[in-house]
């Protein structure tokens, strides 16, 4: 009877040693994660993802590996450009890990490997450039280090996908001079602009005085609509250049402006008959804007 409960014991306790090994092995890993499986020490495969099993007691999983598209931000980086610019630049790493076993085997820490690395970069290629082309060409500059990274992170299971440049500090002094020479730039492209209108507008004159040379007619019409506008401005007095159209003076422009000098040199006479001291006269209706001077009636 001993021995049958001894035997009952040692099997109840081999079975529950087999659940507890069956259990330990167990790993459940996300869709995005991997598992590499030492045995004995040596790499032998990559599990994952969903339920696993290992052998607890010669197999083992030194960490997770992350799948998904992983992002580092490189620390600021202080170097001068091709012209001895001085310039800090911070950037941001876009990387994921395609090679678990490489990830594991090759290098101690895949994510600080490959930062130490971009850094190591982004010196050099910012150093190959100008200040202008570092300001201008950013895109261009992540291209290049994206580039200069990709094969050396492969050797380690890290594809680069992307370099963004964050941020490119410089000294205030060349902040100020950069302002400076932006204001001026505006400026010449103000004058400039204003320098072809005023060509514009000097070509669209010629043209328009030779048209008013053919037809002579257009000419008197056109004075006449400037008289009219400078009147509407209230104006008691209206300057006449000395050389107006001979026609447009026998017409009765220079009436009018005698007409409008009248009320403040001349008196008035008889039945709205207004006199200068020169013995000129010119009738004005009282009910109308109508103005007549030496048989010329203007309105």
């Amino acid at each position: 009877m001993l021995e049958i409960l001894c035997s009952a014991m040692g099997v109840a306790l081999m079975l529950i040693i087999g659940c507890l090994m069956l259990v330990s092995g167990v790993r459940i890993l996300k869709q995005w994660e991997r598992g590499p499986v030492l045995r004995l020490g040596k790499f032998t495969e990559v599990k994952g993802p969903g339920l696993v099993w290992i052998n607890p007691i010669i197999d083992s999983i030194p960490y997770i590996v992350d799948m998904r598209l992983c992002t580092c931000d490189v620390a600021t980086q202080r170097t001068l450009t091709k012209d001895n610019v001085p310039i800090a630049i911070e950037a941001v790493i876009y990387y994921k890990v395609t090679n678990v076993e490489r990830a594991v085997t090759t290098v101690r820490d895949y994510a600080s490997a490959t930062t130490y690395l971009a850094a190591s970069m982004l010196r050099d290629v910012c150093g190959q450039k100008t200040f202008d082309q570092v300001l201008s060409g950013t895109i261009e500059i992540g291209l290049a280090i994206q580039q200069s990274l990709m094969p050396q992170a492969a050797e380690f299971g890290v594809e680069v996908t992307n370099v963004v440049l964050k941020q490119i500090a410089i000294p205030e002094r060349l902040q100020n001079a950069i302002a400076l020479q932006a204001s001026a730039e505006r400026e010449r492209r103000a004058r400039v602009i204003l320098a072809t209108a005023e060509e514009q507008q000097a070509d669209k004159m010629v043209n328009a005085s030779r048209k008013y040379e053919d037809n002579p007619l257009a000419m008197e019409l056109r004075w006449m609509n400037i008289l009219y506008e400078v009147s509407k401005e209230n104006a008691t007095v209206i300057m006449i250049p000395a050389n107006i159209p001979t026609a447009a003076m026998g017409s009765g422009i220079s009436s009018v402006a005698m007409a409008m000098q009248m009320p403040k040199k001349g008196k008035k006479g008889p039945s709205g008959i207004l006199t200068n001291d020169d013995g000129d006269s010119a009738k004005v209706s009282e009910h109308s804007m109508d103005i007549t001077v030496d048989d010329t009636t203007v309105s």
